[in-house]
Parts: C-alpha cells; sequence; structure tokens
C-alpha cells in the first residue's frame, strides 16, 4: 500500500488527534485559571464562569470521548468483517491504542477541576431542591 493510500485511510483520526491537541491546549489552560478561581469561589460561581464555559468544555470533552468510542467500534467492525489489509492492521491497531489513550488523557483533564466543579453544583442544587421540599 502506497503512502497515499495510507493517508486517505487515517484521514479522519488525524483530523480528531488535530482536535483533540486544540481541545486539550484550551482545556489545561482553562484549568489552571480555575483552579486558581476555585480559592475564592463558590462552585456554583465557578459554573457561572465566563458564561457557563465550564458546561460548554465538559460537553466538547464528552463529545470527543464519544468520538473515540465510536471511532474504536467503527475499526473494530472493519476489523472483523476484513476491511483491513494484513499491512494495514498494525497501523490500525496504534490507532486503536492511541484512541484509547486520548480517551483517558481527556476525562484526566476534565476530572480536574471541572468534573468537581459540575458534581459540587449538582449535590448543592439536589440538596436545596429535597430541603425546600420539607
Amino acid at each position: 500500500m502506497d503512502k497515499k493510500n495510507w493517508i486517505k485511510l487515517i484521514r479522519l483520526d488525524i483530523v480528531y488527534f488535530i482536535l483533540v491537541a486544540i481541545f486539550s491546549y484550551k482545556l489545561v489552560k482553562l484549568n489552571v485559571i480555575l483552579i486558581e478561581e476555585q480559592k475564592v469561589k463558590t462552585a456554583l460561581e465557578l459554573l457561572y464562569y465566563n458564561n457557563y464555559i465550564v458546561l460548554k468544555y465538559f460537553g466538547g470533552a464528552l463529545t470527543l470521548i464519544i468520538t473515540a468510542i465510536v471511532l474504536i467500534i467503527s475499526k473494530w467492525q472493519k476489523y472483523v468483517s476484513g476491511f483491513y489489509l494484513e499491512e494495514t492492521v498494525f497501523l490500525e491497531f496504534i490507532l486503536v491504542i492511541a484512541l484509547c489513550f486520548v480517551i483517558g488523557w481527556l476525562i484526566y483533564l476534565v476530572n480536574n477541576p471541572i468534573l468537581k466543579i459540575i458534581l459540587k453544583s449538582l449535590v448543592f442544587t439536589i440538596g436545596i431542591i429535597e430541603f425546600s421540599n420539607k
């Protein structure tokens, strides 16, 4: 298989990894800001921070994780159906490993502090609702 066909085969993966790199860079910058703001603001204030940017990044991370899962499932289905040539199986295997790494990386990035902010806000909101119902 020549170089042109290899690139054609993995072009969607290349675009995905570029998007993840850009998103990760921006998410790391947001996490640094949120960690500093967390010292003086409550979880609800951080949730409202900069026009709900925390929720937007959480949604973006969730979308990228779901996309990675869909890509992995797609690669598996193609492998099982015999779509890949013998020489491309190794490349696809490496891409699946990279996609699994990306899923872990995005979970790690969104876990600190974005997921904590969302969970604290959710618990606080549920507590207020339960308390007001009594």
